[in-house]
């Protein structure tokens, strides 16, 4: 009889090591994995830093295209405006001709 009851917890404890090298196993393969999402997290997180980054140059991009469409604007109010005042000195001139035509 203490035979057989050694043999049982021989065979207990035999359990109890396989268990516990599962339990060991697994919370290997969780600390791997969590290793492996803290890395995509990382990836992640400089990926969204550079479209910050693309998204504020862009940004600056855009008003700089803004401010020289608004130059551009104003230059070709100024050509309008010369272009008027030509038109009316042409005029003016083709008036005068006129007075030497006989």
């Amino acid at each position: 009889m203490g035979e057989k009851s050694l043999q049982e917890t021989l065979k207990s404890f035999e359990e109890i090591e396989k268990t516990i090298q599962e339990i060991s196993s697994k919370a290997m393969d969780v600390a791997s994995a969590s290793e492996e999402q803290a890395a995509s997290v990382q990836e992640v997180t400089a990926s969204i830093g550079e479209v910050a980054t693309y998204i504020k140059n862009t940004s600056g991009e855009a008003v700089s295209a803004t401010q020289a469409a608004e130059q551009a604007s104003v230059a070709v109010d100024q050509i309008a405006n010369v272009m008027v005042n030509l038109n009316n000195i042409a005029d003016a001139v083709a008036g005068e001709v006129k007075k030497f035509l006989v």
